[in-house]
């Protein structure tokens, strides 16, 4: 059983009946208030188009897409720097044409960020996040 909600603009979200799952895309979503910006590398966002924030049993994880103020080369740079050992463990990059993605791991957390950039349109920052000390079961 679910919640589903959808306004004028084209916002659209549902949330599970138990509240452990929902999922959001449009012009104006906003970041779950839990989601760990400040214990990432993270840029500031211009827009946040799409949100999936779930709990199982490996805990708690979020997929966030954002539109960002920056380049795509100042993006790759940005996350080049911060998202690296030692700080991060496990850490890796690939990335071709327009597009980059680096993954790491620090403490209780697994990040995966990726950058891309269309063609006349701003550049796209997608995290996805897992805590793996967050149960809300």
């Amino acid at each position: 059983k679910v919640d589903v909600d959808a306004d004028k603009d084209g916002n659209f979200s549902i949330k599970s009946e138990d509240g452990d799952s929902s999922v959001g895309f449009g012009s104006d979503q906003k970041l779950p208030d839990d989601f760990p910006k400040d214990q990432i590398p993270y840029l500031a966002e211009k827009s946040v188009n799409f949100v999936i924030a779930s709990d199982n049993e490996d805990g708690h994880s979020w997929s966030v897409t954002t539109t960002v103020d920056k380049s795509f080369d100042e993006a790759v740079m940005y996350f080049e720097e911060r998202l690296k050992s030692p700080e991060y463990s496990d850490t890796s990059n690939f990335g071709f044409g327009e597009s980059k993605t680096f993954y790491g791991k620090k403490e209780n957390l697994t990040v995966t960020v990726s950058i891309s950039k269309s063609e006349g349109a701003d550049t796209s920052v997608s995290y996805i996040v897992s805590d793996e000390t967050v149960h809300t079961h």
